[in-house]
């Protein structure tokens, strides 16, 4: 389990979204940076996603890393430390993971309007501490992890 408990260092302030934004708000949205606020989706760029996994054992952080895809896109990559979770089930299977104030850094296609729509929807049921990784995972500099995590 990748479960962010204290980011103190690496939040970066970015305006955040509302609870009734549609999925083009959280595209025009995206500013590279990372942004955990009650009721709101926030946005993390490639850069520093690597430094919180890097960091995310020295300094004892924590947080969940979902990747929305198909599971066999998955299966040819992801990065290190995600589950996969494609977004068509994640509604099924949240409250079964995730805590409503657990943190929770997403990453699916780049301009996928069913992604973004399923963490709006998480938003929407309640769970505060949201983020997407700006331009999914064409947009992840660092090296991806075939098959199974």
């Amino acid at each position: 389990m990748i479960c962010v408990s204290s980011l103190a260092g690496m939040l970066l302030r970015v305006p955040a979204v509302s609870a009734d934004a549609t999925s083009g708000d959280l595209e025009n949205r995206a500013k590279g940076s990372v942004h955990f606020s009650p009721g709101k989706v926030g946005w993390i760029d490639s850069s520093v996603l690597a430094k919180m996994l890097e960091d995310r054992d020295r300094q004892n952080i924590s947080f969940y890393l979902v990747d929305l895809r198909l599971e066999a896109d998955y299966q040819k990559g992801h990065i290190s430390g995600a589950v996969n979770i494609p977004s068509q089930k994640l509604r099924f299977v949240a409250e079964k993971i995730f805590g409503k104030t657990d943190p929770v850094v997403f990453y699916g296609y780049a301009r996928n309007s069913e992604d973004m729509n399923a963490v709006i929807r998480m938003m929407n049921k309640g769970y505060v501490r949201l983020s997407v990784l700006t331009g999914g995972i064409e947009s992840w500099q660092g090296v991806l992890e075939p098959g199974a995590e």
